[in-house]
């Protein structure tokens, strides 16, 4: 990534708005809730759980493959709140992202102050 900014400044082209975020490190996908959080609305008015669905599966479609759709766009207020299956999710980009949201949403009972 540092060589593609490197060359990117040097041409003069404007990079202010850019994440340059390598993709080296993944999982094995679990319960996915990054949908929840920051779906990917493709250009066929489809909801998908990230933008790594492209690469996520054992064959990597380079595509918005339909099994990791969650529904249509317009149906987004009417979505189930059960997370994705992501255990079909061979490359998994936010495994650190779905753990987190999977433990804000357990209840739990505070242990009384001394």
């Amino acid at each position: 990534m540092q060589s593609l900014r490197n060359i990117l400044r040097k041409e003069g082209v404007g990079d202010g708005r850019v994440v340059y975020q390598g993709r080296k490190a993944y999982d094995r996908g679990g319960d996915c809730y990054i949908g929840f959080l920051k779906p990917l609305i493709g250009p066929d008015a489809n909801i998908y759980a990230c933008c790594g669905v492209q690469y996520a599966l054992e064959v990597p479609s380079r595509d918005l493959p339909e099994e990791l759709c969650l529904g249509k766009a317009q149906d987004i207020l009417a979505r189930s709140a059960l997370p994705l299956d992501g255990s079909r999710c061979v490359k998994c980009y936010y495994m650190n992202y779905n753990t987190l949201l999977s433990g804000m949403l357990k209840s739990f009972v505070h242990k009384e102050f001394v």
